[in-house]
């Protein structure tokens, strides 16, 4: 317990003045003298001489002559606050995403901060579907996860039909392969003919997914679907950390993944109906 309120307490100290947390960040970096700090804060200088010596008392800087610098727990003090602060706006920001996302466990949040969250708006209610579109259809290969196969996966599908194989592949959750048979299925005689678009590969992951994901050449995109299947959030972003983590998550998913072939997946819906049943 007074772990936990001498934690607030330093919280709350920072998040009063900002201009504390500024001060031990510029300090982390170079050391300054009082008039500096406070012509590059264009800040009073009562001010600053104030927040640096309380500072200083808390053992957070220290004095070299008439110069300041952050002590080793003021500089990692200061990168934690920063990286809270960065993270509490990060889930503020994309929260309409997490709403939507059945598996938040899985979401690595402090992964998500510089990507671009797209959601329904008024008088454009599809724009995540159309700007996801845009982004897929602008390359040449994806891979993708499938927790549900929706309109925007069908017109990804007839835009990559053609005789040469596409480098493209998705896995399919068991909701996926159900989507995708109501997608795709017509009746002929009684019997379902799957028209199987046969230049793509699947594959077939046994469990739900907890959102969709998107990988091109350079880009990862997040999606987040209600229960009808439609998209509720994207989130998209071409930082490298960011699609290397992405990309670690796609192949954690294919290798637990079996090979999906047309004949199979007739099969796998009547598993899935029965099991439901």
């Amino acid at each position: 317990m007074i772990y936990a309120e001498n934690m607030c307490d330093t919280i709350r100290y920072l998040s009063n003045s900002p201009q504390r947390v500024d001060i031990l960040n510029m300090l982390t970096e170079e050391r300054m003298d009082v008039r500096d700090i406070t012509k590059q804060l264009e800040s009073p200088r009562s001010t600053v001489q104030r927040n640096v010596s309380i500072l200083e008392e808390k053992d957070w800087l220290r004095s070299i002559g008439s110069e300041y610098t952050a002590t080793t727990t003021g500089m990692f003090l200061c990168e934690e606050f920063v990286s809270m602060i960065r993270t509490v706006d990060t889930i503020d920001r994309i929260a309409p995403f997490l709403e939507a996302v059945d598996d938040p466990d899985e979401i690595d949040v402090e992964q998500l901060n510089d990507m671009d969250i797209t959601t329904p708006q008024p008088g454009h209610p599809h724009l995540p579907t159309d700007k996801l579109f845009e982004t897929l259809t602008e390359c040449g290969q994806v891979q993708g996860l499938l927790p549900t196969v929706s309109s925007l996966s069908v017109r990804l599908f007839q835009n990559m039909e053609g005789d040469a194989p596409s480098k493209s592949e998705y896995i399919l959750s068991p909701r996926g392969v159900n989507t995708l048979y109501r997608h795709l299925a017509t009746e002929e005689n009684e019997n379902p003919v799957l028209e199987f678009p046969t230049n793509l590969k699947f594959w077939y992951y046994k469990s739900e997914l907890p959102y969709g994901l998107f990988l091109t050449e350079d880009t990862v995109v997040f999606v987040a679907y209600d229960d009808l299947g439609k998209m509720q959030a994207t989130l998209q972003s071409s930082y490298k950390q960011t699609y290397s983590w992405g990309r670690g998550i796609y192949e954690k998913y294919e290798k637990t993944s079996q090979r999906l072939e047309k004949s199979q997946v007739v099969k796998k819906v009547n598993e899935t109906t029965n099991v439901d049943e």
